[in-house]
């Protein structure tokens, strides 16, 4: 079998993040096709400072810059797997040295999602800088680049005049064994809806928006529930007696299984929201923002597009009101098996491999 080496900022063993599931589905993905060794890009505060002076972008340090060379010279990899636009330098360094076909995935336009993270603060603007000097030469020596939506792949035209050629939309490994799993401790907190995100500042100013302006609103008998990596530190600022901040828990499976909907109110953002097609998954309901949707399809049975205060208490009190409602909506899941599922998304990267394998003549 032929080998490939998968690069990444994200832990894929563990899983808290939205770009970590994604990281570990691109690498399941790879595995279908080569025998794959990973090399996770870590680094402390002191080794990030000096990224910048080999306009590296953090962590990326020369440490890996010279444990990657020798890794890819001692291998003969067939095939290079960056997942990230933000190994530029180090990509144009591969591609010039080796001769290797060379995959980038992008999860974000990064230099935009820096400035939605970073806000009006003014170290972004070095990061900035950086990530555009990165990003601009994964496009233009990546073999395959590939985006995560549309209006990504139009973003990066816009920027650097270059596009990936590919979509390659979020998904999930049918987890179908879960579904008969029901956790009777969370009995307590029913009904109620599920906002699910790690804490990062978009998720943050999400879920105090939904909790202030929102939640006052809706049928008093629904309670809401905040689960995702890091919220347990924000208790004391979304307190309400009808909220629960869960924050951090083992598994999110019983979470959606009980839950009587989803709601995602993200206003600022780049890229798709994991939590969606997870969401999907498990048959919700979602009630939404348009940049929560960005990237899926958005109808009336499944995925509710909700843009305002207004429109999100108006459509889940009809949803909460109605006696005949379901949790488990066959849409939301029809849905995800037909535009979401891990096996779609297979096909679509089986038709990159081959384009890569194409290519690999002329490389060599």
């Amino acid at each position: 079998m032929k080998k490939s080496l998968f690069i990444t900022f994200n832990n894929i063993f563990s899983r808290h993040t939205g770009g970590e599931q994604c990281s570990y589905r691109n690498l399941n993905l790879l595995s279908k096709h080569y025998e794959v060794d990973t090399y996770i890009v870590r680094s402390n505060k002191l080794t990030k400072f000096f990224s910048s002076i080999f306009l590296f972008f953090p962590p990326f340090t020369y440490k890996h810059w010279k444990e990657l060379n020798e890794m890819i010279f001692k291998n003969s990899y067939d095939l290079i797997f960056f997942d990230s636009s933000l190994f530029g330098m180090f990509l144009k360094h591969i591609h010039k040295k080796f001769k290797i076909p060379i995959i980038c995935f992008y999860h974000n336009v990064e230099y935009d999602y820096l400035s939605v993270r970073f806000g009006k603060r003014l170290i972004k603007y070095p990061y900035l800088i950086l990530a555009k000097l990165n990003e601009k030469f994964s496009l233009k020596y990546s073999t395959i680049n590939i985006a995560l939506n549309k209006r990504d792949q139009e973003r990066f035209l816009k920027i650097y005049k270059i596009a990936p050629q590919y979509i390659l939309p979020i998904s999930f490994i049918n987890y179908e064994n879960n579904f008969l799993k029901d956790n009777k401790n969370l009995d307590y907190y029913k009904p109620y809806i599920l906002f699910v995100g790690s804490l990062n500042r978009s998720n943050y100013e999400a879920a105090k928006w939904f909790v202030f302006n929102v939640m006052p609103f809706l049928n008093n008998n629904i309670n809401l529930i905040i689960v995702g990596h890091g919220f347990e530190n924000k208790k004391n600022e979304l307190k309400a007696s009808n909220v629960f901040v869960l924050g951090s828990v083992e598994v999110l499976n019983d979470y959606y299984i009980s839950s009587e909907c989803v709601v995602s109110p993200i206003f600022e953002g780049c890229g798709m929201k994991v939590k969606i097609a997870e969401a999907l998954m498990y048959g919700k309901t979602i009630f939404g923002t348009r940049e929560a949707f960005e990237g899926y399809i958005i109808d009336s049975l499944s995925t509710i597009l909700c843009d305002d205060d207004n429109e999100f208490i108006n459509n889940l009190n009809n949803f909460l009101n109605d006696p005949d409602r379901k949790v488990f909506n066959e849409n939301s899941r029809k849905l995800f098996e037909e535009k979401y599922s891990f096996s779609v998304t297979e096909k679509i990267f089986a038709d990159i491999i081959k384009q890569v394998e194409n290519n690999e003549n002329n490389l060599r």
